[in-house]
């Protein structure tokens, strides 16, 4: 019996089957009939483990597959072609690589992301645009792996050949050397510590020498308070000289004009009053007796004139014994000053034997020469004093009694001379008033000297006390002024120099002047008497007389003026000399100030510094010796492990090279076969996906 069957529904069913199937294959295929692709090639040197249909990935992501791989006609490499999704941003940077997946080491093609800002490689060429190859971290490695080895090896002989028993020896050698360096160091460090003692003892010497230093420097600052007083008191003695001279200088004026008026009744009124003289010589008979009155009246003046010249020369005496007590004085200081310099000579005997010579020559020579100087015209001026006072005591006798034997004859021609020889009389009493005026004015003149004279004494004693001073100074630290005081001495010696020549060239002048004046007064006196004796025939030869003294008189006082100015020019010398010896304590007093503090101040903080930096070193150095030993110990372990591990590393590296190597290459082999055969699959089933899957015998039904 025949077998129904609708065929039409079995067909339907078969259709339905098939086309269901398609579908199955066509959604686990991942077929997409709507899709778009861009190709690429890429030239690499080597395609080992890829083939057609293999992956390609974007960035990690899969974009796409290789459609065809060939070998270049132009070179030796292979042209890879890729099929990539067009939505896929390949741009001019992006490198193409072969990378491997897993441990199957299944290859596909990786394509990196490139620059963001480049343009896209298929709008930038025609045609069929090509990726630049790269090299995958797998072929960087099995390329360079051999080299690597090479390398490795060479490096781990180099190794064992440095390390070998003459190096070992060597390096033990230098650690001893560096055992016994630090053993040397540690002992120079104690050595350096004793020395940062005597640092401190030096300058604790220091510090006790700046503190005996501080009295000094007290007693210099006295020392130049006590010469500023003396140089204010030596400035007021100037002024008060000064103010002499000029009282002086108006009693020489007074005295010219005095003298001037004498001149000029000689030359005027001398003739006139002689012939009136012989006129009224009758007349003055009659008044013999009241011109005897006003003659003893006269007489009487001259005495008293007499009388106060006196005790000016006897004042003049006792100012002369002063002299010499000061002189003496100045003897006694200058055995002072010998005494400090020799103390000075002690301080300064190397660099200061110049300046003793000098203060010794000036000590030795100049001063003593000037001082025999005035004290000979001292004993000059005592002299003519004494010639003075012996002329006045011994003359004037003499001539009263003169007057008095011509008195009768000076009677009888009284007569003659009538009212002019009163007026003359008057006029002579007007001159002794006035010369007894300036006999007062010397009086105070001789007061003022004396005054000038305790303030020379207090002055010398000063300098008494300066010299006692310099000589303290002098047994410390006064080396610093030397040059000042050289220079002091040459002015010392250039106004000694000025004293000496007025000494030598003015006062014998002035002497012989006043000799020549106290001669010519007694020349005067004998005149006036034998002139007396017959004044009526003689009165112009005793105005001529008269005129030749005054004009004597006259150049007298100019060269005591002279003598004065030259005088002034001494005192104004010793005043810059004075005022050099005020600037060089003033320049010693403020080195003293200004400059020994701060050296000691710097010396303090060297010395503070330099313990410093000795203790940190000390307490650093042993610090830094147990860091190079560590160090040394550090790099012997680390070679150590360097050549147990390439010792240790030895035989896993030739075991790998030997046996994981060959069993890899096949695992790699295999891996290419089943991708070969998976590709041919995947081939079949894109040829033919029915045939592949339904190759069974046809039904039973078709039979």
């Amino acid at each position: 019996m025949e077998t129904r069957a609708n065929y039409v529904l079995i067909g339907a069913f078969a259709l339905a089957g098939f086309v269901g199937l398609i579908a199955f294959f066509l959604w686990f295929a991942r077929v997409e009939l709507d899709r778009q692709f861009t190709y690429y090639d890429v030239r690499f040197p080597s395609v080992s483990g890829l083939a057609r249909a293999s992956e390609v990935r974007f960035a990690g992501l899969p974009v796409g597959t290789v459609v065809d791989v060939r070998l270049s006609s132009d070179d030796d490499r292979v042209v890879v072609r890729l099929e990539v999704d067009a939505g896929t941003p390949v741009r001019v940077g992006s490198v193409a690589t072969i990378e491997s997946q897993g441990v199957t080491g299944v290859s596909f093609v990786g394509i990196s992301a490139g620059d963001a800002s480049a343009p896209l490689l298929s709008d930038t060429v025609e045609g069929i645009p090509e990726i630049e190859p790269g090299r995958s971290v797998l072929q960087s490695l099995s390329e360079d792996a051999p080299e690597i080895v090479s390398e490795a090896l060479a490096v781990m002989r180099q190794l064992s050949e440095m390390f070998n028993e003459e190096n070992r020896g060597r390096v033990e050698m230098i650690l001893s050397n560096l055992e016994r360096s630090s053993e040397d160091l540690s002992g120079a460090l104690d050595s350096f510590a004793s020395v940062t003692e005597t640092i401190g003892q030096a300058s604790t010497d220091i510090a006790a020498f700046t503190r005996e230093l501080e009295p000094v420097i007290s007693t210099v600052a006295g020392t130049l308070e006590t010469f500023d007083g003396a140089l204010s008191e030596v400035g007021d003695l100037a002024g008060r000289v000064g103010r002499t001279l000029d009282e002086g200088d108006a009693v020489l004026r007074a005295a010219q004009s005095a003298l001037a008026s004498v001149d000029s009744f000689m030359a005027d009124d001398a003739p006139a009053a002689v012939d009136e003289v012989r006129q009224t010589a009758a007349a003055l008979r009659t008044q013999l007796d009241t011109l005897g009155i006003e003659a003893q009246d006269l007489i009487a003046e001259f005495t008293r004139t007499g009388r106060a010249a006196t005790a000016r020369l006897t004042e003049a005496e006792t100012t002369l014994a002063r002299a010499d007590g000061l002189i003496e004085r100045l003897d006694t200081t200058l055995e002072t000053v010998e005494r400090t310099a020799a103390s000075a000579d002690a301080l300064i005997s190397g660099d200061g034997a110049e300046f003793v010579a000098a203060a010794t020559r000036l000590a030795e020579d100049d001063v003593p020469r000037a001082l025999a100087d005035l004290r000979a015209a001292a004993a000059s001026a005592r002299t003519t004093a004494d010639d003075v006072s012996g002329l006045i005591t011994l003359e004037a006798p003499r001539l009263f009694d003169d007057l008095r034997s011509t008195s009768g004859t000076v009677r009888r021609e009284v007569d003659s001379l009538g009212t002019e020889a009163r007026a003359l009389m008057a006029t002579y009493a007007e001159t002794g008033a006035a010369a007894t005026a300036r006999l007062s004015e010397a009086e105070a003149t001789i007061a003022a000297l004396d005054a000038a004279l305790a303030r020379v004494d207090g002055t010398l004693a000063s300098i008494e006390r300066t010299a006692a001073a310099v000589e303290d100074i002098a047994t410390g630290d006064g080396a610093a002024l030397v040059a000042d005081a050289r220079t002091m001495i040459d002015t010392a010696n250039a106004a000694l120099v000025s004293v000496n020549r007025i000494a030598e060239t003015d006062l014998p002048t002035i002497i012989a002047d006043v000799r020549a004046a106290t001669g010519t007064a007694a020349r005067v006196t004998e005149q006036v008497g034998a002139d007396l004796t017959a004044a009526a025939g003689r009165i112009e030869g005793l105005s001529d007389t008269a005129s030749t003294a005054v004009t004597e008189a006259g150049e007298t006082f100019a060269r005591a003026r002279a003598t004065l100015d030259a005088i002034d020019a001494a005192l104004v010398t010793g005043t810059r000399t004075l005022d050099a010896a005020e600037r060089t304590f003033d320049g010693a007093s403020r080195v003293l100030d200004e400059d020994i503090t701060p050296i000691t101040t710097d010396l303090r903080s060297m010395i503070t510094q330099l313990e410093a930096t000795f203790a940190t070193v000390a307490e650093d150095f042993p610090q830094i010796t147990a860091d190079l030993r560590a160090a040394s110990a550090s790099a012997d372990s680390a070679f150590a492990e360097l050549e147990a591990m390439a010792r240790e590393a030895r035989g896993p590296v030739s075991e790998f090279a030997a046996s994981a190597l060959p069993q890899f290459s096949q695992l790699a082999r295999e891996a290419r076969g089943l991708v070969t055969s998976f590709d041919r699959l995947v081939r079949q089933l894109e040829r033919d996906p029915s045939r592949v899957l339904f190759r069974s015998p046809p039904p039973e039904f078709r039979r």
